[in-house]
């Protein structure tokens, strides 16, 4: 099919089964990255004075807009191809994981240069004269670090899910191939009946053919030449090519005339 595949409407027939599953890791992913991105906007939210410095970066808000994004993505794309498999369409979904792998490459990123500048804040500030600061800054450079790693490996993921989406579409075959297939499996009623018989043409019923009588000709026919027609009931027959007609009230031809009597002579 092409680059039509991608265009077209429904679950293409090549699609691995397997990335079901995939799907379904992509989304525990994001929960736990959800989690985790929650708990590092909790770590400065208590305190006011620590928070105002260390708490703004917007990495977590980041991870938590792609984790929920990812949420509706796969999980309507997933349930329209489980449940509604006409009515997916290719190139929305294929738009979707697109996106859906640069917002995770863009968090995962940032999460991870976010990560390294807190635990060289907390390797810096020391616990007797910063208090509980330099934990903070490890709780949050460790959450933006988990962060980090788990948006990676839902990146790789969503790149293989990508690459195999794309892959069958374009490898489907054209649907005139994919119906005669069905076909020659049996699964297309009528159709390799029809193709075999050709166009179906109107029978004509005729009666009983009779046989011609004798000096008949056939229905449609004209009479041999050299020998009369048939003589119709009730009616004198046609005269012979070459012969006179009978009159009426006279002998046929084939009767022979009699000879006529002398009138006996008179005194």
């Amino acid at each position: 099919m092409g680059a039509r595949g991608l265009i077209a409407r429904g679950v293409p027939t090549t699609l691995p089964k397997w990335l079901l599953y995939v799907k379904i890791v992509i989304l525990v992913l994001a929960l736990i990255t959800l989690a985790l991105a929650a708990f590092a906007i909790s770590v400065f939210a208590t305190s006011s004075s620590y928070g105002y410095y260390y708490g703004g970066t917007g990495a977590p808000g980041l991870l938590i807009f792609v984790a929920i994004k990812t949420f509706i993505v796969y999980g309507v794309v997933t349930a329209v191809q489980v449940w509604a498999p006409r009515m997916f369409f290719r190139i929305a979904a294929l738009i979707a994981y697109l996106l859906g792998i640069i917002f995770w490459l863009a968090s995962w990123g940032w999460a991870a240069s976010v990560s390294g500048v807190y635990f060289s804040l907390a390797s810096t500030y020391s616990n007797r004269i910063y208090g509980d600061l330099p934990n903070k800054l490890r709780a949050e450079g460790g959450a933006m670090a988990g962060c980090a790693a788990i948006g990676a490996i839902a990146w790789i993921l969503s790149i293989v899910n990508v690459a195999f989406f794309i892959r069958a579409c374009l490898n489907e075959p054209s649907e005139s191939a994919n119906t005669h297939q069905q076909a020659e499996l049996g699964q297309v009623g009528g159709y390799k009946a029809q193709e075999a018989q050709g166009p179906q043409q109107g029978v004509y019923q005729q009666g009983p053919y009779q046989q011609p009588q004798p000096g008949q000709a056939p229905y449609g026919q004209p009479a041999p030449y050299g020998q009369p027609p048939a003589p119709v009931y009730g009616q004198p027959p046609a005269p012979v090519y070459g012969q006179p007609a009978p009159g009426y009230g006279q002998p046929g031809q084939f009767q022979q005339q009699q000879p006529q009597q002398q009138p006996y002579a008179t005194q």
